[in-house]
């Protein structure tokens, strides 16, 4: 992926965030909020959204097993558009709740 460094960076969030995120992806059980994140993360038809439903809501759903599930792309493909999920995730629960995660 060209430039992964740059577009990361557009998405990063400090350790504290990230752990709040995932926490919250792993107890909820309403995924309307994620499913958001996720449609505004990837185009409708775009089958990488599956496995990062699934990557962010099974707890222990990490690379090997993605990558058991025949994931369609590169590991650093798939950083890029999980640092992009939580970055729109967080967007999203701020308008929810403004308290919610960080």
């Amino acid at each position: 992926m060209n430039g992964y460094k740059e577009k990361m960076n557009r998405y990063r969030h400090d350790k504290e965030t990230m752990r709040k995120l995932k926490e919250y992806c792993l107890s909820t059980r309403d995924y309307t909020i994620i499913k958001q994140a996720l449609a505004n993360t990837f185009h409708p038809d775009d089958i990488i959204s599956d496995y990062m439903f699934k990557h962010v809501t099974i707890k222990n759903y990490e690379w090997a097993k993605l990558e058991c599930d025949a994931l369609p792309c590169c590991r650093d493909t798939f950083r890029f558009y999980r640092a992009k999920f939580f970055y729109n995730l967080n967007e999203r629960l701020k308008e929810v709740s403004p308290s919610e995660p960080s």
